[in-house]
């Protein structure tokens, strides 16, 4: 049997629930705004300082709110926010003394607040006191403590302790992110160059080289393998050697080829006063070779010169597209030949800037001193281009795009 309904009822039920789910919701906004997890150090002063302490008077209203953790630590994080800091310091430390096996929140956000506030040395105790679990999730959040920690430390100048929070950080990550692993690692090289600058500054060179040599042993990168070829220069040429030749082989750009030539030029004159003929044989040769490796590599100030430059636009498409054509003539001023050169043109257009690089191709060798014509080089523009004239731009010529270039001339018509 079917009973009647009492729409007037019904309409005023459903109004009710509609007013009372907005009502919640509206609470639950208000309260993760609050009193939400995720603080930012420096976002603190954005939330209304009276709203905050009406809420901790509210917390504190439950009889037994100091022997519950997780409302110690909510009340902690709420003095954090209005930068009562010994405040939330003694709220989060309640919050540890109570905390349950497994709840950390209370420590990572007190050794946060503690490395905010500089004190290094008590975010360090607050860390210790965090069990090793196997857990990916706590492997991350403590590797990257230890890596803010590592950065925050090196920014002060305390290198020792930011080389031992690095080191954690590259533990913690080793078995849950690569990217962050390789990225900590990185930052070990920089930390132990940082250290061995100290060193030397204090006079100690052997053990600014020392503690160099014994990172390069765990990670011998082409910046860290430089660095101990200089420093070894003039106090241990055979073994400078050694380390320009590994440098050579990973990342030749970052040499200084003068510096490495008057090396091996003193290796020559050593062997050659020791009378050791196999030595003076091979660095010989060796000199020869690298200065070979430098004509060919290498670009030098006036080696070259450009002439004639102009330029042209034409449509393609029927004006769908449009494009700049560079013309120019490249004169050899050296006594040597070129089989490839590379060229680069900047240009400025309005507030778009384009790039371009080509390989100038010659049928013919870029022989000593002679001129090559009619050099091209194509930009594809937008189609509101105009007109190349107060075309500004730069055009650079390298050897080895690995290596550098230099500025040959600029655009201006």
């Amino acid at each position: 049997m079917n009973k009647k309904i009492n729409w007037k009822n019904y309409i005023s039920t459903s109004f009710f629930t509609l007013v009372v789910l907005f009502l919640c919701s509206s609470c639950y906004l208000w309260y993760d705004t609050v009193i939400g997890y995720d603080i930012n150090f420096k976002q603190e002063s954005e939330v209304p300082r009276d709203l905050v302490m009406y809420t901790i008077d509210e917390l504190k209203k439950d009889s037994k709110y100091y022997d519950n953790a997780r409302i110690c630590y909510e009340i902690g994080t709420l003095y954090e926010r209005i930068f009562l800091f010994d405040n939330a310091i003694k709220y989060y430390m309640r919050s540890i003394e109570l905390a349950s096996k497994n709840y950390f929140l209370p420590h990572f956000k007190l050794a946060t607040l503690y490395m905010e506030l500089e004190r290094f040395d008590d975010a360090v105790a607050v860390m210790s006191i965090i069990p090793n679990i196997n857990n990916k999730n706590l492997k991350m959040q403590k590797g990257d403590f230890w890596h803010d920690l590592s950065v925050k430390c090196a920014n002060q100048n305390k290198i020792d302790m930011a080389i031992e929070a690095n080191k954690k950080a590259i533990f913690y990550y080793s078995s849950v992110d690569k990217e962050a692993y390789k990225e900590a690692r990185n930052e070990q090289i920089f930390l132990y160059m940082k250290k061995s600058e100290q060193l030397i500054e204090n006079g100690e060179l052997r053990e600014g080289i020392t503690i160099l040599e014994n990172m390069h042993k765990i990670n011998s990168s082409a910046e860290l393998t430089y660095r101990l070829a200089i420093l070894n220069y003039k106090n241990n040429n055979e073994k400078a050697f050694k380390y320009f030749e590994q440098v050579q082989a990973k990342n030749p750009s970052i040499i200084n080829y003068d510096i490495y030539y008057d090396l091996i030029n003193e290796l020559y004159e050593e062997a050659k006063q020791k009378k050791d003929v196999s030595k003076e044989i091979f660095y010989k040769q060796k000199a020869e070779l690298l200065k070979k490796y430098v004509n060919n590599n290498f670009i030098s100030e006036n080696e070259f010169v450009i002439d004639n430059v102009s330029a042209s636009l034409s449509n393609e498409f029927w004006g769908l597209k449009k494009k700049v054509e560079i013309n120019f003539d490249i004169y050899n001023n050296t006594k040597y030949s070129f089989r490839n050169l590379y060229v680069q043109v900047d240009m400025n257009i309005g507030n778009t800037e384009y790039v371009e690089n080509m390989k100038i191709k010659n049928k013919n060798l870029f022989l000593p001193y002679t001129t090559v014509k009619n050099i091209k080089i194509n930009i594809d523009v937008s189609k509101e281009f105009k007109s190349v004239k107060n075309l500004k731009g730069k055009i650079y010529l390298y050897k080895n795009p690995k290596f550098n270039k230099i500025e040959l001339g600029t655009i201006e018509l």
